[in-house]
């Protein structure tokens, strides 16, 4: 018995590092994807505007100035109602749960934020 759960515990992490970067973005100016496909504007671009941290007199990420997207408030008054990221592949083998990912993202809520 030992020897059976021995084997899972050892290939279950080797599946896990078969992950790869399927979506990556810039933020150079464009919402276009570096790696995978483009994101896009929910419904327009509004207020929100690209630039780089030192444009926009913000921290740099861990010091370093960087390409970044800044938006407003999305409520009711507001043009800018999101993006939209298209992850690529459609439902499972179960057809009816998407496949499973991960978003990584750095935000900088302003000390002004309420939320």
């Amino acid at each position: 018995m030992k020897i059976p759960l021995t084997f899972a515990f050892l290939i279950i992490p080797c599946f896990s590092c078969s992950a790869e970067i399927t979506g990556y973005w810039n933020f150079n100016g464009s919402l276009k994807a570096t790696i995978g496909e483009n994101l896009e504007w929910a419904w327009e671009q509004g207020d929100a505007t690209f630039g780089t941290t030192e444009t926009f007199e913000i921290p740099g990420i861990q010091g370093n100035s960087a390409n970044v997207l800044k938006f407003p408030d999305s409520d009711e008054f507001s043009d800018f109602s999101g993006i939209e990221v298209w992850i690529g592949d459609g439902l499972d083998e179960d057809n009816w749960l998407f496949n499973e990912y991960s978003i990584i993202v750095d935000i900088l809520y302003p000390e002004t934020s309420s939320t």
